[in-house]
Formats: C-alpha cells, structure tokens, sequence
C-alpha cells in the first residue's frame, strides 16, 4: 500500500470551567435526588469482598461510586473492585460520566474536601504540619 495507517485522534476538547462546570452540575444534580452521601471515612481492617459486600447490602446501595482522598485506604478499594456496580476513584479523578452512570455517589469527608477545592480554585487543604514546616521555611 502506499499510504499507511495514521494514527488519528477525535476527541473534543472542553476547557476547564466547562469541565468543572459539569462536574457541579452532576453533584448538585445527586444531591437534589438524596443520592449523595458523605462518610467520615472509607476504611476496611483487611482487603474482604465479603465485608464490603456486607456494607453494601447494609446500606441497600447496588450501583455506587466512592470518591476517597488521595490518601486513600488500599483494603478498601481491593474490597471493593470484585463487586459488580461498584467502582472506587479519588477526589481528582472523579469523572462525570461515572458520576451519572452510578446511582450513588458516597464521599469520604477528606475526598470531598480535596474535591471542594479543586471545584472552588482554592489551594487544597493541608495539614498543621506542613502549614507549620512551610512558616519555618518562611522565616529563615
């Protein structure tokens, strides 16, 4: 053949308020529905399908997205991924097509504050800790 194959790309680009526009629209749109809860934190003591699964019947929830903090709880999302209509994503990952395709959308309370941030355009929020090693750094 003469020509060979070229590689081509058709996705659309948004820009970023349009992005971050969508995802507003899809949280309000779950939280108008009662379909959007928070949770201290998102944790299992060991990586046991069986005990999400408890959770998850406990709760009546069949179709859920958790949204962690980046620092997320590894047992939990090795607990989680063998359930079916379950999936696990962090606060920077969350992706509106998951959002509306879930019939639930459950937080964990540091997901939602990264998330929050990230929405807001505010600086993420951080640890005493770092505020304080970042002021030492500061007076030096």
């Amino acid at each position: 053949k003469a020509h060979g194959p070229v590689p081509r790309d058709f996705a659309t680009k948004l820009n970023k308020k349009v992005r971050k526009l969508g995802k507003k629209i899809a949280l309000a749109a779950r939280y108008q529905e009662d379909n959007f809860i928070v949770i201290d934190q998102l944790s299992l003591l060991e990586p046991k399908t069986a005990a999400a699964d408890r959770f998850m019947k406990l709760w009546g929830w069949d179709s859920v997205l958790f949204i962690t903090g980046e620092a997320k709880d590894r047992n939990f999302e090795l607990a989680c991924r063998n359930l079916p209509g379950v999936e696990t994503t962090t606060s920077l990952r969350f992706d509106v097509k998951k959002a509306l395709l879930k019939e639930k959308l459950v937080f964990s309370l540091p997901g939602l504050l990264e998330l929050q941030a990230h929405l807001l355009d505010q600086a993420p929020v951080r640890s005493a800790v770092a505020q304080d090693a970042e002021e030492k750094k500061e007076q030096q």
